[in-house]
């Protein structure tokens, strides 16, 4: 066999890897989707390798070899939920606290399909956490990484004047707050009646950053 023969093969091999590498990520997303709207229709517990596999059209042997098992779903789920969550909070650069606060109060808002969806199947997973040790796991991880978060941007506004341990009270503070006001907006559907609520409650938070 000729070194241009060999090299062939291996050029063949490695496109029909990228390919499939290709393919591979495509199926792991159009699973991760359909385990959302699964969610979004019945809540996280209505997710089983089954019913993701018919809704994906691929088989649950297909299923099984992206995620392992039914608890490796939901987590990766979750994992996508907070990615979603906290992107643009995590690329934006904010130079005064009430640039912070116009941009994570857009959190609260469910203006469309997606957001609303998002938002439903993240608090199910709420829910679960309270008979899931693991789930319970997940969560304090994410509450870790947002407050973490939310502590740097506060730290760097211009016009911040609370001490790191205030600071880090108030992060603690908008989460829980955020978290509390999307279930009531997702239970009520009543949107404009908790605006009006989440301007008063954010407001006085701010005021305590530049004070």
């Amino acid at each position: 066999m000729t070194d241009r023969s060999v090299n062939a093969i291996i050029l063949l091999g490695g496109n029909l890897m990228n390919k499939q590498t290709i393919q591979g990520k495509e199926t792991y997303e159009l699973l991760i989707q359909c385990a959302l709207e699964i969610a979004s229709e019945g809540g996280v517990k209505n997710i089983t390798a089954g019913r993701l596999a018919s809704k994906a059209q691929v088989s649950k042997s297909n299923v099984f070899n992206h995620f392992k098992t039914v608890d490796g779903i939901f987590e990766s789920l979750f994992s996508y939920l907070i990615e979603y969550q906290l992107r643009e909070l995590e690329s934006a650069e904010f130079e005064w606290i009430d640039d912070f606060i116009a941009a994570i109060s857009k959190q609260i808002c469910f203006e469309d399909d997606d957001s609303n969806k998002f938002a439903r199947v993240f608090l199910s997973f709420f829910n679960e956490s309270m008979f899931s040790e693991r789930m319970q796991m997940l969560f304090k991880d994410y509450l870790s990484k947002t407050i973490d978060l939310m502590q740097s941007k506060i730290k760097n506004c211009k016009d911040n004047k609370a001490d790191d341990s205030t600071v880090r009270t108030i992060a603690r503070l908008i989460v829980v707050a955020l978290d509390g006001f999307g279930l009531h907006i997702i239970m009520t559907n009543d949107t404009e009646v908790y605006k009006k609520a989440w301007k008063i409650q954010i407001e006085s938070i701010a005021q305590q950053l530049k004070v």
